[in-house]
């Protein structure tokens, strides 16, 4: 697999993809893998936070915000432009309220 195909970002791109396209299995494996990765390297929460909407989790899509949240994503700045990725999930968009609060 070329090496470019390895890294998180090109990653995530192709499972959203996969998730919207309806193969979702196969995104999940990839924010499975995400998952696995964390402890040891830095995953943005951003990734993961576009790939649970994608295939409608709303309880990893939670997680996924409160990490970003918590670790101040840089990301989030631009979170509020990407409302569509809330799901419409009232404790997602309250995180992310929170995080352009300040709080």
């Amino acid at each position: 697999m070329p090496e470019a195909l390895q890294a998180p970002e090109v990653a995530t791109f192709l499972a959203v993809d996969a998730a919207r396209q309806g193969h979702k299995q196969e995104a999940q494996k990839v924010l499975d893998e995400m998952e696995r990765h964390r402890p040891g390297e830095y995953v943005e929460p951003f990734l993961g936070i576009e790939l649970a909407s994608a295939l409608g989790d709303r309880v990893r899509l939670r997680q996924w915000a409160r990490r970003a949240y918590e670790e101040r994503s840089t990301y989030l700045v631009y979170l509020s432009l990407h409302k569509y990725l809330y799901l419409d999930d009232p404790e997602t968009e309250a995180i992310i309220a929170k995080a352009h609060r300040g709080s």
